[in-house]
């Protein structure tokens, strides 16, 4: 009986607690945005920096990591289309014969 009647009474209470609250106005306005800091800056300005092209590196086949005998470095792929530019195969030709003198010694 107690319960019942305390329910009733605090359904009661809830109820004209909503009501003075819509009475009351309208909420408060949201708060306008704050300032950008430091980050929002950043990223706005990364939306309008031209970002550059990637072009798609070719897959060398043919190429061996083990060391070769004779002391000549090695040669890289087995068509003109799968060589790279001359600086590029001076590169890992030194590279090469740096790493088979790393492995002799």
């Amino acid at each position: 009986e107690k319960v019942k009647q305390f329910s009733k009474e605090l359904h009661r209470v809830n109820k004209q607690r909503l009501e003075a609250g819509q009475a009351a106005g309208p909420k408060p306005t949201p708060k306008p945005e704050p300032k950008p800091n430091a980050r929002a800056k950043a990223l706005e300005f990364a939306k309008n920096v031209p970002k550059p092209k990637v072009e798609p590196r070719a897959v060398q086949i043919g190429e061996s990591k083990a060391p070769n005998e004779g002391g000549q470095p090695g040669k890289v792929g087995s068509s003109p289309s799968q060589m790279p530019d001359t600086d590029e195969q001076d590169d890992l030709e030194e590279i090469r014969w740096r790493e088979q003198q790393h492995y002799e010694n």
